[in-house]
């Protein structure tokens, strides 16, 4: 892939097909593919992460709740 550019579901389609998987887009906006083939070992593929080389944060909701319960909040009177 060219820098900052995003893979389409063509490019997505062309590497599984390289790595030998027959998929079709099931749910564009989770990355989710689904076998072609009925009588595939697999049910789905499904992209958790990409990687496009931009910075992006995500909040890490269990570390952070993590956290809350480890560190001490205000200092209330009682």
């Amino acid at each position: 892939m060219e820098k900052g550019k995003v893979p389409s579901e063509q490019d997505f389609l062309s590497m599984f097909g390289e790595m030998g998987y027959k998929l079709r887009l099931e749910d564009k906006q989770n990355l989710v593919f689904k076998p072609t083939d009925p009588g595939a070992d697999y049910s789905q593929i499904k992209i958790r992460r990409l990687d496009t080389g931009d910075k992006s944060y995500k909040e890490d909701t269990e570390l952070r709740s993590l956290l809350n319960h480890l560190i001490p909040g205000e200092s209330r009177p009682i």
